[in-house]
Protein backbone atom coordinates (compact mmCIF):
# COMPACT_ATOMS: atom_id res chain seq x y z
CA UNK A 1 0.00 0.00 0.00
CA UNK A 2 1.35 3.37 -1.03
CA UNK A 3 0.47 6.20 1.79
CA UNK A 4 1.91 9.57 0.40
CA UNK A 5 2.28 12.59 2.86
CA UNK A 6 -0.60 15.03 2.73
CA UNK A 7 0.87 17.61 5.82
CA UNK A 8 4.16 19.76 5.36
CA UNK A 9 5.81 20.00 8.67
CA UNK A 10 6.24 23.77 9.55
CA UNK A 11 8.09 22.55 12.67
CA UNK A 12 10.66 21.10 14.03
CA UNK A 13 9.69 18.34 16.63
CA UNK A 14 11.43 20.80 19.03
CA UNK A 15 9.88 24.04 18.21
CA UNK A 16 6.58 22.13 18.06
CA UNK A 17 6.76 20.84 21.32
CA UNK A 18 7.77 24.37 22.74
CA UNK A 19 4.57 25.41 21.15
CA UNK A 20 2.71 22.60 22.74
CA UNK A 21 4.23 23.60 26.04
CA UNK A 22 3.39 26.86 26.20
CA UNK A 23 -0.54 26.35 24.72
CA UNK A 24 -0.77 23.77 28.23
CA UNK A 25 0.71 26.78 30.19
CA UNK A 26 -1.81 28.83 28.66
CA UNK A 27 -4.56 26.26 29.19
CA UNK A 28 -3.95 23.86 31.77
CA UNK A 29 -6.48 22.07 31.46
CA UNK A 30 -6.17 21.31 27.67
CA UNK A 31 -6.74 17.88 26.09
CA UNK A 32 -4.32 16.85 23.59
CA UNK A 33 -7.11 16.76 21.16
CA UNK A 34 -7.80 20.37 21.38
CA UNK A 35 -4.25 20.94 21.17
CA UNK A 36 -3.69 19.47 18.14
CA UNK A 37 -6.62 21.21 16.26
CA UNK A 38 -5.39 24.45 17.99
CA UNK A 39 -1.83 23.97 16.39
CA UNK A 40 -3.34 22.61 13.16
CA UNK A 41 -1.08 18.75 13.61
CA UNK A 42 -1.74 15.53 14.81
CA UNK A 43 -2.48 14.20 18.17
CA UNK A 44 0.43 11.52 16.73
CA UNK A 45 2.66 14.51 15.96
CA UNK A 46 2.36 15.77 19.37
CA UNK A 47 2.75 13.26 21.00
CA UNK A 48 6.12 12.04 19.29
CA UNK A 49 7.62 15.23 20.51
CA UNK A 50 7.59 13.41 23.56
CA UNK A 51 9.46 10.21 22.58
CA UNK A 52 12.63 9.67 24.85
CA UNK A 53 10.96 11.18 27.57
CA UNK A 54 7.45 10.60 28.84
CA UNK A 55 6.23 8.62 25.36
CA UNK A 56 7.82 5.57 23.74
CA UNK A 57 7.19 4.28 20.20
CA UNK A 58 6.16 0.60 20.30
CA UNK A 59 6.18 -1.99 17.30
CA UNK A 60 3.03 -3.22 16.68
CA UNK A 61 3.21 -6.92 17.72
CA UNK A 62 -0.30 -7.95 17.77
CA UNK A 63 -0.28 -11.14 19.37
CA UNK A 64 1.72 -10.19 22.08
CA UNK A 65 -0.50 -7.34 22.73
CA UNK A 66 -3.31 -8.73 22.52
CA UNK A 67 -1.80 -11.64 24.66
CA UNK A 68 -0.79 -8.95 27.57
CA UNK A 69 -3.47 -6.97 27.27
CA UNK A 70 -5.57 -9.69 28.40
CA UNK A 71 -3.71 -10.13 31.45
CA UNK A 72 -3.63 -7.37 32.98
CA UNK A 73 -6.91 -6.93 34.40
CA UNK A 74 -8.99 -4.17 34.37
CA UNK A 75 -8.30 -0.82 31.81
CA UNK A 76 -10.14 2.23 30.58
CA UNK A 77 -10.54 1.77 26.80
CA UNK A 78 -11.29 4.91 25.15
CA UNK A 79 -12.78 5.03 21.36
CA UNK A 80 -13.72 8.86 19.80
CA UNK A 81 -14.91 10.46 17.01
CA UNK A 82 -15.40 14.55 16.30
CA UNK A 83 -19.15 14.07 17.53
CA UNK A 84 -18.51 11.37 20.76
CA UNK A 85 -16.21 9.92 23.07
CA UNK A 86 -17.01 6.13 25.07
CA UNK A 87 -14.94 5.19 27.66
CA UNK A 88 -15.59 2.13 29.67
CA UNK A 89 -13.97 0.11 32.28
CA UNK A 90 -13.14 -3.81 32.46
CA UNK A 91 -11.35 -6.51 31.24
CA UNK A 92 -9.29 -6.70 27.20
CA UNK A 93 -10.45 -10.00 26.88
CA UNK A 94 -9.46 -10.59 23.44
CA UNK A 95 -12.00 -13.14 22.31
CA UNK A 96 -10.46 -13.70 18.34
CA UNK A 97 -8.05 -11.82 16.02
CA UNK A 98 -6.94 -11.90 12.98
CA UNK A 99 -4.20 -9.88 10.30
CA UNK A 100 -7.13 -7.47 10.05
CA UNK A 101 -8.45 -6.81 13.68
CA UNK A 102 -9.22 -8.03 17.16
CA UNK A 103 -12.71 -8.61 18.63
CA UNK A 104 -12.76 -7.66 22.40
CA UNK A 105 -15.74 -8.93 25.06
CA UNK A 106 -15.51 -9.06 28.75
CA UNK A 107 -17.69 -8.30 31.34
CA UNK A 108 -18.20 -4.26 29.99
CA UNK A 109 -15.65 -3.52 27.69
CA UNK A 110 -17.09 -4.54 24.26
CA UNK A 111 -15.63 -3.53 20.88
CA UNK A 112 -14.38 -4.40 17.49
CA UNK A 113 -10.61 -3.00 16.10
CA UNK A 114 -9.29 -2.63 12.82
CA UNK A 115 -5.87 -3.50 13.34
CA UNK A 116 -4.83 -2.70 9.77
CA UNK A 117 -6.03 0.82 10.24
CA UNK A 118 -3.57 1.39 12.75
CA UNK A 119 -0.01 3.33 11.26
CA UNK A 120 1.56 4.08 15.04
CA UNK A 121 1.27 2.68 18.93
CA UNK A 122 2.87 4.58 21.88
CA UNK A 123 3.56 3.67 25.36
CA UNK A 124 2.29 7.19 27.43
CA UNK A 125 3.00 8.15 30.73
CA UNK A 126 1.05 11.59 31.77
CA UNK A 127 0.97 13.34 34.83
CA UNK A 128 -2.67 13.79 36.98
CA UNK A 129 -4.26 14.45 40.11
CA UNK A 130 -3.83 10.94 41.56
CA UNK A 131 -0.06 10.86 40.27
CA UNK A 132 1.29 8.96 37.03
CA UNK A 133 -0.87 8.03 34.37
CA UNK A 134 0.32 5.05 31.52
CA UNK A 135 -1.83 4.24 28.51
CA UNK A 136 -1.42 2.66 25.33
CA UNK A 137 -2.40 4.47 22.44
CA UNK A 138 -3.02 3.55 18.66
CA UNK A 139 -3.08 6.59 15.67
CA UNK A 140 -4.10 6.03 12.39
CA UNK A 141 -1.68 7.23 9.27
CA UNK A 142 -3.45 10.49 9.63
CA UNK A 143 -2.15 10.57 13.21
CA UNK A 144 -5.70 10.53 14.17
CA UNK A 145 -6.57 8.43 17.17
CA UNK A 146 -7.89 5.34 16.86
CA UNK A 147 -8.27 3.34 19.92
CA UNK A 148 -6.81 4.32 23.67
CA UNK A 149 -6.03 1.66 26.70
CA UNK A 150 -5.81 3.89 30.30
CA UNK A 151 -4.39 1.77 33.40
CA UNK A 152 -6.16 2.12 36.23
CA UNK A 153 -5.93 1.55 40.00
CA UNK A 154 -6.46 -2.19 39.63
CA UNK A 155 -4.19 -2.77 36.50
CA UNK A 156 -0.94 -5.10 36.78
CA UNK A 157 1.72 -2.03 36.31
CA UNK A 158 4.56 -4.88 36.06
CA UNK A 159 2.71 -6.41 33.20
CA UNK A 160 2.12 -3.18 31.28
CA UNK A 161 5.74 -2.36 31.76
CA UNK A 162 7.00 -5.34 30.96
CA UNK A 163 5.00 -4.49 27.20
CA UNK A 164 6.52 -1.67 26.63
CA UNK A 165 9.99 -3.01 27.07
CA UNK A 166 8.44 -5.68 24.75
CA UNK A 167 7.30 -3.74 22.43
CA UNK A 168 9.80 -0.81 22.26
CA UNK A 169 10.80 0.48 18.94
CA UNK A 170 14.43 0.92 17.94
CA UNK A 171 13.17 4.09 16.18
CA UNK A 172 12.56 6.71 18.87
CA UNK A 173 12.04 9.72 16.43
CA UNK A 174 10.71 12.86 17.91
CA UNK A 175 8.84 13.38 14.38
CA UNK A 176 5.94 11.68 13.20
CA UNK A 177 5.27 11.23 9.22
CA UNK A 178 1.79 12.04 8.87
CA UNK A 179 0.44 10.43 5.61
CA UNK A 180 -2.77 9.76 4.12
CA UNK A 181 -5.33 7.56 5.75
CA UNK A 182 -5.77 4.39 4.33
CA UNK A 183 -8.77 4.04 2.37
CA UNK A 184 -11.30 0.73 2.71
CA UNK A 185 -15.12 0.62 1.91
CA UNK A 186 -15.74 -1.02 4.74
CA UNK A 187 -14.70 -3.28 7.61
CA UNK A 188 -13.44 -7.05 7.21
CA UNK A 189 -14.51 -7.74 10.91
CA UNK A 190 -17.83 -6.45 11.20
CA UNK A 191 -18.87 -5.03 7.52
CA UNK A 192 -19.67 -1.59 9.15
CA UNK A 193 -18.42 1.17 6.65
CA UNK A 194 -15.68 4.00 6.76
CA UNK A 195 -17.29 6.77 5.33
CA UNK A 196 -17.24 10.03 7.36
CA UNK A 197 -20.79 10.91 8.48
CA UNK A 198 -22.03 13.41 6.26
CA UNK A 199 -24.75 16.24 6.64
CA UNK A 200 -27.21 14.84 4.24
CA UNK A 201 -30.14 12.87 5.61
CA UNK A 202 -29.61 10.50 2.89
CA UNK A 203 -26.16 9.99 3.47
CA UNK A 204 -26.72 10.30 6.83
CA UNK A 205 -29.43 7.73 6.84
CA UNK A 206 -27.35 5.24 4.65
CA UNK A 207 -24.61 5.64 6.97
CA UNK A 208 -26.16 4.24 9.50
CA UNK A 209 -27.78 1.52 8.10
CA UNK A 210 -23.82 0.33 7.63
CA UNK A 211 -23.22 0.59 11.20
CA UNK A 212 -26.31 -1.24 12.15
CA UNK A 213 -24.57 -4.32 9.87
CA UNK A 214 -21.76 -3.90 11.47
CA UNK A 215 -23.62 -4.03 14.79
CA UNK A 216 -25.12 -7.23 13.68
CA UNK A 217 -22.24 -8.92 12.92
CA UNK A 218 -21.13 -8.29 16.20
CA UNK A 219 -24.19 -9.67 17.50
CA UNK A 220 -25.25 -6.53 19.00
CA UNK A 221 -28.34 -6.11 16.80
CA UNK A 222 -30.52 -9.06 16.14
CA UNK A 223 -31.05 -9.30 12.22
CA UNK A 224 -34.32 -9.42 12.89
CA UNK A 225 -34.45 -5.91 14.16
CA UNK A 226 -35.92 -3.64 11.25
CA UNK A 227 -33.21 -1.10 10.88
CA UNK A 228 -33.78 0.49 7.72
CA UNK A 229 -34.14 4.29 7.12
CA UNK A 230 -37.77 4.76 7.19
CA UNK A 231 -37.40 3.54 10.69
CA UNK A 232 -34.37 5.55 11.80
CA UNK A 233 -34.92 8.57 14.04
CA UNK A 234 -32.24 11.19 14.59
CA UNK A 235 -32.27 12.65 17.53
CA UNK A 236 -32.03 16.63 18.24
CA UNK A 237 -28.24 17.38 19.89
CA UNK A 238 -30.19 19.82 22.25
CA UNK A 239 -32.60 16.65 23.24
CA UNK A 240 -30.03 13.82 24.04
CA UNK A 241 -29.01 14.84 27.66
CA UNK A 242 -32.96 14.74 28.33
CA UNK A 243 -33.45 11.94 26.54
CA UNK A 244 -30.58 9.91 28.83
CA UNK A 245 -31.98 11.80 31.92
CA UNK A 246 -35.02 9.68 30.92
CA UNK A 247 -33.58 6.73 30.28
CA UNK A 248 -32.11 6.71 33.34
CA UNK A 249 -34.93 7.35 35.48
CA UNK A 250 -36.70 4.57 33.99
CA UNK A 251 -33.71 2.32 34.61
CA UNK A 252 -33.84 1.13 31.20
CA UNK A 253 -31.43 -1.24 29.23
CA UNK A 254 -29.93 0.91 26.24
CA UNK A 255 -26.76 0.08 23.45
CA UNK A 256 -24.38 2.94 23.20
CA UNK A 257 -21.99 2.76 20.16
CA UNK A 258 -19.14 4.95 19.24
CA UNK A 259 -17.19 4.23 16.19
CA UNK A 260 -14.42 5.64 14.00
CA UNK A 261 -12.93 4.30 11.06
CA UNK A 262 -10.50 2.08 12.85
CA UNK A 263 -12.85 0.98 16.00
CA UNK A 264 -16.48 0.73 17.21
CA UNK A 265 -17.04 0.38 20.73
CA UNK A 266 -20.13 -0.77 22.71
CA UNK A 267 -22.05 -0.61 26.31
CA UNK A 268 -25.11 -2.30 26.38
CA UNK A 269 -26.98 -2.09 30.13
CA UNK A 270 -29.04 0.44 32.14
CA UNK A 271 -27.16 4.12 32.97
CA UNK A 272 -26.80 6.19 36.05
CA UNK A 273 -26.53 10.12 36.61
CA UNK A 274 -25.42 10.93 33.04
CA UNK A 275 -23.66 14.10 33.43
CA UNK A 276 -23.21 16.99 31.43
CA UNK A 277 -19.68 18.08 30.06
CA UNK A 278 -17.17 19.80 27.54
Amino acid sequence: MNLNPIYTDPYSPQALKQEWSELCLAIPRLRIREAAATLNVSEAELLATECGSTVTRLNLDWPLIFESLSATGPVMALTRNDFAVHETTGLYTVTDHSDDGCRVESNTVNLQLLTQVIHVAFGVKEASPNGPRFSLQFFAADGSAIHKLYMTAASDLKMYHALIKQLTSADQSQHQAIQSPPRFNRFNIATFNSRRVTQTTTHLHRDTEDFYSGLIKMGIVSPLVETSSSTLTFLRPDLFHPVLNKVAAQDLYITICVRNYGCIQVYQGPIQNPPVSG
